[in-house]
């Protein structure tokens, strides 16, 4: 599949899953109490470390590897088998001391759920892997959507009949079990069921450097979430978690899709010897402009926003939006820079820039959760300058690129990224930053920015207006021959 057609997929499952998401959002905040979302998200923060290590790299191993064997196969199978069912046991036997640590008893019966849901996960794993290596991202949408949507429909049904935090719970239970069924339908017919315990060395040496990256990682975005439990309660941690959410939309609709593609496309890159200079600097280009108008329009358009998806009682989650989409701007390259020194091999660096920028967004979000949620936004801002500083230096070596293409790729994103927010602006300044009504300056500001960004993209010459340009250009054609 080509590199085109494998970022139209991704971003098709992408648009699609976030519809999915944000209806789904919608209708748990109207049914959920900010305490009771704090209480799941505590309890995912918990169970973020053993989802990271849950198969220990060893579906990037997978992806990466220049070649694939039988053998090599059944160690991958092994090793994501056994560390998930470990996993399970670990999480039953530590679900009863998290919940006295937290004195809140559902978290145990979330954490019991969710250690169920960790026996099914390696079914789908290898297949999962495996469709990345071969850019199969239409399966890939198959599995994700089918999941997604099972996930969403179990998790609202069970919220609106009281069930409280655990309808989370159970809804991303039936979610893995979705999407291991499914994974069956497209598992080779040569992947084999059977062990290879003496061909997990290889494996896990390559995927225990990607898994300390994943864990500091994890610590990173999960910090905020202890913290706030223990400090602040329930009430800030479910704040921060519907704050978080809200700029994490933009991962699941661009930054995900890109950095599956980016991934794969470099370690193809890498298997023929080819140069991951031109790749680098397009993924770039693509990400950072689209992250930054987003970002933009997210601090604009924060309180707005969220009344309309989530309602009034979650006003006091604005202003944290808004920091934490400061955050998600300066940290736009970081994805393409762990893709990059991911696909290329270099799992050794992504391990040690990883643990410099988890250090200091842990720092940050500590140091202000002891004394607001203010603070620790502001905390997060910082951190993820410096860490997005870390990670370009660090790349630069690995890819080896120059500098002067890359300023002029921040200097064009960021004259696309301010005019796509000009209108926004003038909207909000017009209708003030907390209307009673958000659908009509939201309906303005968004048609407003569309417009600018598109115009502002064609002007500059960014290289995402050569897509745009392309898909009218097919459109036109295909209304031509039709007519």
């Amino acid at each position: 599949m080509s590199t085109r057609r494998a970022l139209m997929f991704s971003f098709l499952e992408r648009y699609s899953g976030l519809v999915i998401a944000i209806a789904s959002s919608m209708a748990i905040a109207r049914l959920l109490a900010p305490e009771d979302l704090g209480v799941f998200s505590v309890a995912m923060a918990l169970l973020m470390l053993s989802a990271t290590v849950r198969d220990m790299g060893a579906g990037q191993y997978v992806v990466q590897a220049k070649e694939l064997t039988r053998e090599s196969l059944k160690a991958v199978w092994t090793i994501q088998l056994c560390v998930g069912f470990g996993l399970a046991l670990l999480i039953a036997i530590l679900a009863w001391p998290a919940a006295a640590f937290y004195r809140e008893p559902r978290i145990a019966s979330i954490l019991f759920i969710t250690a169920a849901s960790y026996l099914f996960n390696p079914v789908g794993s290898i297949t999962y892997a495996l469709l990345m290596r071969d850019m199969a991202f239409g399966k890939l949408a198959t599995m994700r959507l089918s999941a997604a949507v099972v996930g969403a429909v179990v998790s609202i049904g069970l919220a609106a009949k009281g069930h409280g935090p655990v309808s989370l719970a159970w809804g991303n239970f039936a979610s893995i079990l979705t999407n291991a069924l499914v994974a069956q339908f497209f598992r080779p017919g040569a992947l084999p069921w059977g062990l290879n315990f003496q061909g997990t060395r290889e494996v896990l040496s390559f995927g225990s450097r990607i898994t300390g990256t994943a864990l500091i990682n994890t610590l990173m975005v999960s910090t905020p979430d202890f913290a706030l439990g223990k400090l602040q309660g329930m009430v800030a941690a479910g704040l921060y978690s519907r704050s978080n959410g809200l700029v994490s939309m933009f991962s699941r609709l661009v930054t995900d899709a890109v950095y599956g593609v980016s991934l794969a496309l470099f370690s193809s890159l890498r298997r023929e010897n080819q140069d991951v200079r031109p790749g680098f600097f397009q993924a770039m280009s693509y990400i950072i402009v689209l992250n930054w108008a987003f970002s933009l329009g997210l601090m604009l358009l924060a309180s707005p926003v969220t009344r309309l998806l989530y309602g009034h009682q979650w006003d006091d989650s604005v202003e944290l939006t808004r920091w934490l989409a400061l955050a998600g701007a300066l940290t736009a390259p970081v994805p393409i820079c762990i893709a990059s020194c991911t696909g290329l091999g270099r799992a050794d660096v992504v391990l040690k820039t990883s643990a410099l920028s988890g250090l200091l967004s842990a720092i940050g979000a500590l140091c202000g959760a002891y004394v607001s949620l203010r603070c620790m936004g502001i905390g997060i801002v910082f951190a993820s300058g410096l860490g997005a500083l870390a990670w370009i230096r660090a790349t630069q070596q690995v890819v080896d690129f120059e500098w002067g293409p890359m300023i002029k790729i921040l200097l064009n994103c960021g004259f696309v990224a301010m005019a796509s927010a000009v209108i926004p602006l003038v909207v909000m300044l017009h209708f003030g930053w907390t209307p009673s009504q958000p659908i009509v300056p939201l309906i303005l500001a968004t048609a407003g920015a569309a417009m600018t960004l598109l115009l502002a993209l064609i002007l500059s010459k960014h290289p995402l207006s050569q897509e745009v340009t392309r898909t009218f250009r097919r459109k036109s054609s295909a209304a031509t021959h039709s007519s």
